[in-house]
Parts: C-alpha cells; structure tokens; sequence
C-alpha cells in the first residue's frame, strides 16, 4: 500500500511540475511601475519593451538578430513563422523570453514540438501577444510542456 501511495504522490508532483497558467495583461499594465514591482514583472517589462535587449526576430525566410554583444535574450515570431521554434539555434542557451504574435484565428500551439523547447535552458517567459478578435479563436494557447518556473502571459492587441 505504501508504494502505491508513494507512486501515486510522484505522479501528482511530476503532473504539478508541468502544470502552466495563462496570465492575462494589459498594456496599461506595463505602465503601472508599482503593479510592475508587486508581480515580480520588472524583468519581464524590460525584455518585452527596451530595444538594447538583444533579439532575434524569427520570420518565414529566415532568422534576423540584433543588440547581439550580450546574447539574445528575446526571441520574437509570428504565428506564420511559428515553426522556426522547431528548429535547432544556437543562441538558444541565453533566450529569457519568447514572444509569439498571433495574428491568424485558429492558431494552433501544437505546430511546435515541445521537446525543441527544451533547448532554451534559461527561458523564463513565454508572452503571447493576439492581434485578432480572442472570440475567434477556439481558446487562448499556451504552452502545457513547460517547466512550472516558465511563466506564461497573454495581451489582446487588436489593430486600430
């Protein structure tokens, strides 16, 4: 009886270890620095908005970085351009962050071969951006594959 309680416990734990919460935010979240401060976000804020981080910028044809001289940090994609994150990089070691711009209904995650995540060792943040209508789209995507320590957020971002 005690291993089944015991093997029952380390399924429990490894099922918790993976367990992921989408988060929503605002971009008026981004400017209340008290708010900012109090969720433990002020990281999150810089790699998301300050343009000497150092960047890649994932597209269809190809892999563009910029602000390189202290490693990429940030990694930005498009929902059509996705299926790069499948693909071996090599500054993958230094990535904090991985921010995906959803800008067709019906995005699919499961495009993405979680185990390629596992290459971004650093990774603390993966931040979904939906540039279309959120009703659209079956339910928001995130990430159920990921370490508990990786945080995801979300923002509604519709073209004006």
């Amino acid at each position: 009886m005690k291993k089944v309680i015991v093997l029952f416990v380390i399924f429990l734990t490894s099922q918790l270890g993976f367990t992921q919460e989408l988060v929503k935010l605002d971009f008026s979240d981004f400017e209340n620095t008290q708010l900012m401060k109090t969720k433990n976000l002020e990281n999150f804020k810089y790699l998301a908005t300050k343009a000497e981080v150092g960047v890649a910028y994932i597209e269809e044809n190809g892999i563009k970085t910029y602000n390189t001289e202290n490693g990429i940090k940030l990694i930005r994609v498009t929902s059509n351009a996705i299926d790069g994150l499948n693909q071996s990089l090599k500054f993958s070691s230094s990535v904090e962050m991985i921010i995906i711009d959803i800008l067709k209904p019906n995005f699919n995650i499961k495009t993405i071969d979680c185990s390629k995540l596992k290459q971004f060792g650093n990774l603390k943040y993966i931040y979904f951006r939906y540039q279309i209508d959120i009703k659209n789209n079956s339910e928001l995507q995130k990430f159920d594959c990921l370490p508990v320590q990786v945080k995801q957020y979300y923002t509604k971002q519709l073209a004006s």
